[in-house]
């Protein structure tokens, strides 16, 4: 009757040894399926990120702040422009009142004059443009055709709304060294009202459209050279 106990025992034993082998073998198994689970899908996961979609294009332009009493400044401008604007001969703004305030550029050969000193307005547009050195006055019922401002002035510029107009801007067009288009040029467009003060990339084509009849744009410009006293 031992005996028999002893080897059914025993047999058990084996029978448990085996088992646990067993399970140790899928549990080995499934842990290696699981790892090579998890791998595909990270790998899934990360392939998008292999072949990135075109850039989106930025805007050139920003509004950066809104005068509040722009209509007061509005009126002094005004009255400064029956004084003492001139009319403009650049094709694409030709007729619209016109005058620059600190200095004149030369759109030929980027040299300055002296130009209209007003301590009152040019005072308060360097609070609005610390940096600028040059501000052109504009009036008239006359829309701003397609243009890149010229050599005068560095790339970074502002325009002080005073009135309705539309101001759109076209953005640089990125290319491949190899002359593919990566991002292509972009129009965005800005509908101005009164008060903006928007900064934008004057090397950029840019024009004004729907302009009020009584609306008067003041554009502020940083000298690449020292302006004459």
């Amino acid at each position: 009757m031992a005996v028999t106990t002893w080897c059914f025992r025993r047999a058990e034993w084996g029978f448990l040894i085996l088992r646990s082998i067993q399970l140790g073998r899928l549990l080995f198994s499934e842990s290696i399926r699981l790892r090579v689970s998890v791998l595909v899908n990270f790998n899934v996961l990360t392939i998008p990120t292999l072949s990135l979609p075109s850039p989106v294009a930025t805007s050139p332009a920003q509004i950066i702040r809104t005068v509040s009493n722009w209509q007061e400044v509005a009126e002094y401008t005004r009255n400064l422009l029956t004084t003492k604007a001139g009319i403009e001969t650049a094709q694409c703004a030709r007729g619209r009142q016109n005058l620059w305030l600190q200095a004149e550029p030369n759109y030929a050969n980027g040299t300055y004059t002296s130009g209209v000193k007003d301590d009152r307005l040019w005072t308060f547009l360097k609070r609005l443009a610390p940096s600028a050195d040059l501000a052109q006055v504009f009036g008239g019922n006359v829309a701003i055709g397609w243009h890149r401002d010229a050599a005068y002035a560095y790339s970074k510029a502002w325009l002080f709304a005073l009135g309705k107009s539309t101001f759109q801007i076209e953005s640089r067009e990125i290319k491949s060294r190899q002359g593919e288009i990566i991002t292509p040029s972009e129009v965005f467009s800005f509908d101005l009202n009164g008060g903006e003060l928007l900064q934008f990339d004057c090397k950029c084509r840019h024009r004004a459209t729907n302009v009020d009849p009584q609306r008067i744009g003041i554009g502020l410009w940083s000298a690449k050279i020292p302006l004459p006293v």
